[in-house]
């Protein structure tokens, strides 16, 4: 269940990514290599999961997994030189695309994850608002009386 809780937020990984390739001088063709990896996985995921099925083809799977480890290990070894600030950047994304790579493809291996956390997301900043609103009422009251 634990890895369940613990996610990546994908969506903000397709992100940096597009980031990647509008600031890189090189093009980032790597990070557009690993966002088209994590776009085709999501959509295989989502589309697994509407169907009903229990999971992915491990064959496609081991595929993926590949492509997106070889697509990272490109933006890393690109990116090692580290000559600016941009280049520095883009080298952590990369180390950490591949660090967490487990948990960033965990949804395309367990259908019960989602692609990102946005829902958590979304219910921790409610339950934020609810607990600010509770606060200003509390010092509202203690200003009256």
């Amino acid at each position: 269940m634990w890895a369940l809780c613990r996610r990546r937020h994908n969506a903000h990984l397709l992100r940096e990514l597009v980031a990647v390739t509008e600031s890189s001088p090189t093009g980032g063709q790597w990070a557009v290599r690993v966002a088209d990896v994590l776009r085709q996985a999501k959509t295989a995921a989502d589309d697994a999961c509407r169907d009903g099925a229990a999971g992915l083809d491990p064959e496609w799977l081991a595929r993926m997994s590949r492509a997106y480890t070889a697509a990272a290990t490109v933006g890393y070894n690109v990116t090692s030189g580290r000559t600016n600030e941009v280049e520095a950047k883009h080298h952590a994304l990369a180390r950490r695309l591949l660090a967490r790579r487990h948990d960033i493809l965990r949804f395309a291996y367990d259908l019960r994850v989602p692609f990102d956390n946005n829902g958590s997301e979304v219910r921790h900043e409610v339950a934020r608002i609810k607990w600010a609103r509770r606060r200003e009422d509390r010092q509202m009251m203690m200003s009256v009386a």
